[in-house]
């Protein structure tokens, strides 16, 4: 199975697990836990709390992808806290992971203390500094069963980990719906804390689009975060089911770091 991919080393394991991707322009991979978009389109929309979490110093112009919840804290999966704090940055409120937006080192990363190197695949990066971008609110119940959500990322465009480590510059987006779990069991998927994304006709996200959100709508307008890309069940993204974590269950512990 892949492990966590978008936004990695190669895991031998039985799960795919946890990759990061790695920097854009051939720079070694991260882990492989990590997805990227593929079949989706350039984002139109503009989605101030996108994040593209960053390693310049190890020449990784992309690594993961993550989401504002707070004006100093991205809210990220844990599989992708790899290496030295200080080679982190972080791109905040920009389609454009090279330019726009506001550019920020980190500072400190809060791993979840349930992470096991597969369930309980989120963390929290505080930022240097409060930004100006507007966060997203982090739903507080997941999405049904059929609902349709929107995956964001910079992750590779094509499906194989063996393909183009290349990422776009400009976010990409997808549209999909969370499948029953029978279609992600092969990635052991938890339930309780984790979604099942349908991967029909290969639209997924991909290596280098760990981390990155998946979002629904609210009846009342604006997104809500539903979602963070953790994993897949094949190394070919798009092959089976794709597992986000839940960001619901995690509410209380996100308010809790984020607050205290």
């Amino acid at each position: 199975m892949r492990m966590p991919r978008i936004l990695g080393a190669v895991l031998a394991a039985v799960v795919v697990g946890a990759t990061a991707l790695a920097g854009a322009g051939g720079a070694a991979a991260a882990p492989r836990t990590a997805p990227r978009i593929v079949g989706g389109v350039q984002s139109a929309e503009k989605y101030p709390f996108m994040v593209s979490i960053q390693r310049p110093a190890e020449g990784r112009e992309h690594w993961c992808g993550g989401a504002l919840v707070d004006p100093r804290w991205v809210l990220t999966t844990a599989h992708c806290l790899q290496g030295d704090l200080g080679s982190y940055t972080a791109r905040v409120g920009s389609n454009d992971r090279s330019a726009g937006g506001e550019y920020l080192r980190v500072v400190e990363t809060v791993a979840h203390p349930d992470w096991d190197g597969l369930h309980g695949d989120i963390a929290l990066l505080r930022l240097e500094r409060p930004v100006s971008a507007a966060p997203i609110a982090v739903a507080s119940s997941p999405p049904a069963f059929g609902d349709s959500v929107r995956l964001l990322g910079w992750g590779k465009t094509c499906n194989t980990y063996e393909c183009s480590w290349e990422y776009p510059r400009m976010l990409r987006e997808v549209d999909r719906t969370v499948a029953f779990d029978a279609m992600c069991s092969r990635a052991s998927i938890h339930s309780v804390s984790e979604l099942c994304i349908d991967v029909t006709n290969q639209a997924t996200s991909c290596y280098g689009d760990s981390g990155g959100p998946a979002i629904q709508r609210r009846l009342a307008g604006g997104w809500e975060l539903v979602g963070l890309d953790s994993r897949g069940g094949s190394s070919v993204c798009g092959e089976l089911g794709l597992i986000y974590t839940g960001t619901a269950t995690y509410q209380r512990w996100i308010r809790d770091v984020v607050t205290g």
